[in-house]
């Protein structure tokens, strides 16, 4: 084993917080597939804002590929990335529903043309309500940003979806979680300076601007001795260390 440390990598490369938040910025571009909703799932702060526990997801997966759950938030969703509208099958709504009516009838046959998932049943049924609320979250707040809106509205809509989603369970996370309505509130107010605060902007405009003021800067990041460390090729950094290897010289 030989123990290395990546430096020079962002808040939101390393806070798994702030890599959920990029991608829930990104809602209404994003397919909505089980591998990007098992990511989510593997944020503590979000698992804790939807009653879950890390012991829970192995029972989750299970049942999310017994609905046979592919990707989309349901058939209108799908229509949006250019499929026909019908495409209601393997969608999460399609397989929600599955497990809804698996924990309600069992194996009692299909009702309206759903096949109930007869393996959700018991205590461990509730974790469907879990995840249910969190799919009906997501999708609430995949409609709200299909529309462009002024900097303020963003704020407002940005701020109530930490709320809705994260729930901090460490310092770290609560820290994370205020600077994030500081930079919120830091932005608001330069859009407003600046004479654009009335402007409707799209997501992609209000993401772009966010989430950059959140990393630290390079130089702060330490190293570690003792350890394979890699980095950035930045002037005098590298001087306590014994080698230096340069990667990448051939591009």
């Amino acid at each position: 084993h030989i123990p290395y440390h990546i430096a020079d990598q962002s808040q939101r490369q390393r806070q798994p917080l702030l890599v959920g938040l990029e991608h829930l910025l990104r809602l209404p571009q994003v397919r909505f597939s089980v591998t990007e909703l098992l990511d989510l799932l593997d944020i503590p702060a979000l698992r804790a804002r939807f009653d879950l526990d890390e012991t829970h997801l192995p029972q989750l997966r299970e049942w999310i590929r017994g609905a046979n759950i592919r990707w989309g938030l349901h058939a209108a969703q799908r229509a949006g990335m250019g499929l026909p509208a019908e495409l209601e099958g393997t969608t999460w709504r399609f397989g929600l529903q599955r497990m809804l009516l698996g924990f309600a009838a069992g194996g009692s046959g299909a009702w309206k043309g759903i096949e109930p998932q007869a393996a959700v049943g018991g205590l461990e049924a509730e974790r469907v309500g879990a995840l249910h609320a969190l799919m009906a979250t997501l999708e609430r707040y995949w409609q709200a940003m299909q529309q462009p809106r002024s900097a303020e509205d963003w704020a407002t809509l940005i701020s109530a979806l930490l709320d809705d989603v994260f729930r901090a369970e460490s310092s770290t996370e609560e820290n994370l979680l205020l600077r994030l309505r500081e930079a919120l509130e830091r932005w608001a107010t330069e859009s407003e300076l600046a004479g654009c605060a009335g402007e409707a902007l799209p997501i992609e405009v209000v993401s772009e601007a966010l989430l950059p003021s959140l990393d630290s800067p390079g130089l702060s990041q330490r190293f570690l001795a003792g350890a394979v460390n890699f980095a950035t090729l930045l002037p005098m950094r590298a001087i306590p260390f014994r080698q230096i290897w340069l990667l990448g010289m051939n591009d």
